[in-house]
């Protein structure tokens, strides 16, 4: 097929999932029907957000990160770095971009991510107050940790936990203050709260439950924050690791439906209410879940390079499988992790001397597994993933399996 009938399809972001796309479109396109046009607004693309603080205390980010013109362009897309999608007209079927390119398109797939939901924190352009988001923020912060003994991480969610362990690991002090009185309420019930919280304490970061930080107090550069309740807390470096909303500037000025909590609707087939564009990754709200992990930004792009070469493929919402490294424990997050409903039954156990908890979604009959959390022991988080994302229903009785599940194999093992 010559390239001037070929249709355009232009892919609006730079991370993972767009990367993906492009890699999956390509190779199902075997027609060669489309032309790929990527527009990203960082001069660098294709990283793992989630994955960052794994190697800031160890190793030049440089080297972790994915070469992003080299990807793209073996890919066989046109990529335009440092450039910024502003609108699209969906009348005109013109993708505007900030730099004036005007590209026309046949479909376009937007893979925006996320932003910082930033917290109102006055002072927080001081010196030694860093915003934790991109790979360009590693930097910095590791060569500004030299000259400190203390920090705070305000921020208690999975990206403020991590931030800590790094930061610990880096010799500092560290302290993580949250406005929620538990850790991960939305992921955890009050026992795996109490758990995760014991330890780290345990591993030497000091938690700061039911606190806001307010402001950032020094000079020029930071000395202490203030909270809300005007107490202060020491420190000379200070990390915002808060939540992340869904980039949706672009599908605002748009005009496409928007949900309450800021994602950009998408239908079963990741249609956006325009169905010649389409929505995957962090920007993506579907059945009222926007979706954060690699893995499942990877299925969703897959998902619309198959439709668009000709298949009717649904998207199905089920997380993957992921394990965070927090301060003195591992947590692992697989499938369906919501609390019990009309059509799902829940179980847990905890071992609080051993800092060990689990809970296991299951089917109302509790012969499927549908998901689950495991902190401490995450020894059988494949098995138990595995169980979840295929399906599968179990040959024992509901209690059996229950049993056979719900205990970690150690535990197990120690009492047999």
């Amino acid at each position: 097929m010559a390239v001037s009938q070929q249709e355009t399809v232009v892919v609006v972001g730079s991370g993972m999932t767009a990367l993906t796309f492009c890699d999956r479109l390509i190779a199902m396109d075997d027609a060669r029907r489309y032309r790929i046009v990527a527009v990203c607004e960082e001069s660098r693309a294709a990283y793992d957000r989630m994955g960052l603080t794994t190697f800031s205390a160890h190793r030049d980010a440089e080297k972790r990160l994915h070469s992003c013109r080299d990807l793209y362009e073996s890919a066989g897309a046109e990529i335009h770095f440092a450039d910024r999608a502003t609108e699209i007209d969906r009348r005109r079927k013109f993708v505007y971009t900030r730099r004036g390119m005007q590209i026309p398109y046949s479909k376009v797939v937007l893979a925006t991510g996320s932003i910082p939901c930033l917290p109102e924190i006055c002072g927080k352009d001081k010196s030694g107050v860093f915003l934790y988001r991109t790979p360009a923020d590693l930097g910095p912060i590791r060569n500004f940790a030299h000259q400190c003994r203390t920090c705070v991480v305000t921020g208690g969610g999975l990206r403020g936990l991590e931030s800590a362990r790094a930061v610990r690991e880096l010799g500092l002090k560290t302290h993580v203050v949250d406005s929620s009185e538990r850790l991960l309420p939305e992921q955890l019930d009050a026992a795996g709260s109490r758990i995760l919280e014991n330890a780290i304490t345990d591993s030497g970061v000091q938690l700061h439950l039911g606190k806001t930080t307010r402001e950032a107090l020094g000079q020029r550069r930071i000395e202490r924050i203030a909270f809300s309740d005007h107490s202060t807390l020491t420190c000379d470096m200070l990390i915002i690791a808060a939540g992340i909303c869904p980039q949706n500037d672009v599908a605002v000025r748009s005009e496409l439906d928007i949900s309450d909590n800021g994602g950009v609707v998408v239908d079963e087939f990741l249609r956006t209410s325009d169905p010649d564009i389409c929505a995957i990754g962090e920007c993506a709200e579907y059945g009222k879940d926007c979706h954060g992990f690699v893995g499942l930004g990877d299925v969703m792009a897959e998902t619309v390079a198959a439709n668009l070469c000709g298949d009717s493929r649904r998207f199905r919402s089920v997380e993957q499988a992921a394990t965070r490294h927090l301060p003195g424990i591992d947590l692992a997050l697989f499938g369906i992790r919501h609390r019990a409903s009309a059509d799902s039954h829940y179980r847990t156990f905890a071992d609080s001397s051993k800092n060990i908890y689990r809970r296991l979604v299951y089917s109302m009959d509790r012969r499927r597994l549908l998901g689950g959390t495991l902190i401490g022991d995450t020894t059988d988080l494949r098995r138990l993933s595995n169980l979840a994302m295929t399906s599968a229903e179990m040959s024992d009785s509901p209690l059996a399996a229950d049993g056979r599940l719900i205990f970690p194999r150690t535990t197990t093992d120690e009492q047999s």
